[in-house]
């Protein structure tokens, strides 16, 4: 298998299956990073924000991996996901001081995903293979 679709196919699982579990559990995942869910409202936003669109961006990464013509679109999806990422977690460094171990191993992986990704992407050819 290209490395493409390696970097995909290990997205899609990431993405999905953190995804999958805001939308299963949305208080579990939040009070395992300190936040509590007061409500309606904050469960709802905790589904849709994280939960739907992780699975949304998850199921786009997989899409690359199963149709050569999506890998291109998969992977500046994947580049620009994880740049903004890990773009907020650095803007919340500087302004906020350093936050858990747990949010900077998630960095770690969002730095490396998105040069992954860049990397990939500079190694396709005009069709995408």
């Amino acid at each position: 298998m290209k490395p493409s679709k390696w970097i995909l196919g290990l997205a899609a699982l990431e993405i999905c299956g953190v995804g999958l579990v805001y939308l299963v559990a949305p208080r579990v995942m939040m009070e395992s990073n300190g936040l509590t869910l007061t409500g309606v409202n904050d469960a709802h936003l905790v589904r849709a924000a994280y939960g739907g669109l992780f699975v949304a961006f998850g199921s786009l990464f997989a899409a690359g991996v199963v149709c050569a013509r999506m890998t291109r679109h998969a992977l500046v999806a994947l580049a620009v996901f994880m740049g903004g990422f890990a773009l907020g977690r650095i803007a919340s460094l500087l302004a906020d001081g350093r936050p858990p171990g747990a949010f900077l191993f998630a960095l770690t992986t969002e730095i490396a995903f998105c040069a992954l990704a860049l990397w990939a992407l500079s190694r396709l050819d005009e069709r995408g293979t």
